[in-house]
């Protein structure tokens, strides 16, 4: 019985793709358009003069 529903899963799966073998996508949302705030730099990590002065190393 599981087998049947593991076969009957992939032919669903199956029907929703198109002939050339792409997913098939259906949507009914209006389009949108968004203005994305300009990409700001974050520095993850300090540069190496940023932690000598921390640390009193200047030279």
């Amino acid at each position: 019985m599981l087998a049947e529903k593991f076969f009957l899963l992939l032919e669903t799966l199956r029907s929703y793709t198109e002939t050339d073998g792409s997913q098939r996508v259906v949507s009914t949302s209006p389009h949108v358009p968004l203005q994305l705030p300009e990409a700001q730099v974050i520095f993850l990590y300090p540069s190496r003069a940023d932690t000598r002065r921390r640390h009193g190393l200047n030279s």
